[in-house]
């Protein structure tokens, strides 16, 4: 529970709000819908080729590159090297996680 209070501090009015905010957290499926996943001016097409792509990648690390820091570090050269537009790719990622449109950062500079 401190990590999702953690998670969702900067969203959070009253504590009260955690169980609707950070349900994600303890569901293990979700129910969204897919236009949902469509950044701005992007397509269905194109979202899911950057899925794909982000899920191959993931899939290819080590697990020694699973540390938040490395892995935002890593994504984001990535999609510079690959010229991919950040929300294009980080914002179906934060829907495919979470269910939700308004939600935590799928990559969060944070300390918990």
């Amino acid at each position: 529970m401190e990590a999702a209070v953690a998670l969702e501090r900067d969203r959070l009015k009253r504590l009260d709000e955690i169980p609707q905010l950070a349900a994600f957290l303890f569901t293990e499926t979700l129910d969204y819908p897919a236009g949902d996943l469509v950044w701005k001016k992007s397509d269905a097409e194109n979202t899911k080729k950057n899925l794909e792509f982000l899920l191959e990648y993931l899939a290819s690390l080590d697990k020694k590159y699973f540390f938040k820091d490395k892995l935002e570090k890593n994504i984001k050269k990535l999609l510079e090297e690959k010229k991919l537009p950040a929300g294009d790719v980080l914002w179906p990622m934060r829907v495919a996680l979470s269910g939700l449109r308004a939600s935590p950062p799928p990559l969060i500079s944070r300390k918990f």
